[in-house]
C-alpha cells in the first residue's frame, strides 16, 4: 500500500512513517525515515493547506509547473492547493529524515479563511507557486515553538485516544503558532 510523505506517494513501504488520520478533517504524519537507497517519489495531494516541520531532510520535491525546490533541514513548509495536485520528488541514499506533516482539509480552512492570510504576507521566505495561482509553497527557519511542538509529537508515546486527543491538539496548536510566527513578521 502506497505511503505519502509531504504529499509524495511512494510504491514501496516507508519504514517507520507513523501516520494518524483524524476524522476526515486532519491528517497526521510523523517521520523517522533512513533512507538507504535513492527514492524517486510520485506525489498527488487533494485540496488542503499542509504545515510541515523537517527537523532532519534532505532532497527536493516541485509540484505542477514550479520548478523543483529543495527540502532544508530545521525549516517550516507550508502547502496551499485549491484544487489537486501532481508533483515528483527525490530524497536521496543515507537521509535521516525526521519531521512532521500536518494536512488539514480544504472545507475546515474554508471556515477559518486561513491559507490567504498566510500566504498574502510577503516574507523572508522561499517560494513557489503554479503559473495559475492554484497552489503555492512556502519554506523557512523554524521558529523555537514549532520546534517544541514538532519535537513534542514525534516523541509521544500515548496510545489510543489519548494519542488521537494530543495529536489532534498539537496539529492545531502548530497551526497556531506558525500563524502567529507570521503575523508578527507582517508588523
Amino acid at each position: 500500500m502506497p505511503m505519502s510523505l509531504n504529499h509524495y506517494c511512494a510504491d514501496y513501504e516507508l519504514p517507520k512513517v507513523l501516520t494518524d488520520e483524524v476524522g476526515d478533517e486532519l491528517d497526521i504524519r510523523l517521520i523517522d525515515w533512513q533512507v538507504d537507497e535513492d527514492r524517486h517519489l510520485d506525489a498527488f495531494c487533494e485540496a488542503s493547506l499542509t504545515v510541515s516541520y523537517h527537523a532532519n531532510c534532505s532532497g527536493w520535491r516541485y509540484f505542477a509547473d514550479t520548478s523543483p525546490l529543495s527540502w532544508r533541514e530545521d525549516h517550516c513548509c507550508l502547502f496551499h492547493s485549491t484544487v489537486p495536485v501532481r508533483g515528483e520528488g527525490f530524497v536521496p541514499a543515507g537521509t535521516c529524515w525526521r519531521g512532521v506533516n500536518i494536512s488539514f482539509a480544504a472545507h475546515r480552512l474554508g471556515m477559518l479563511d486561513l491559507a490567504g492570510q498566510l500566504f498574502d504576507y510577503q516574507g523572508p521566505w522561499e517560494n513557489t507557486r503554479s503559473q495559475d495561482r492554484t497552489a503555492r509553497l512556502v519554506q523557512f527557519p523554524a521558529p523555537q515553538v514549532v520546534r517544541r511542538i514538532g519535537q513534542e509529537m514525534l516523541g509521544c508515546k500515548l496510545e489510543g485516544v489519548a494519542r488521537d486527543l494530543l495529536l489532534r491538539g498539537k496539529a492545531y496548536e502548530m497551526l497556531g503558532q506558525l500563524t502567529a510566527h507570521i503575523q508578527d513578521l507582517a508588523h
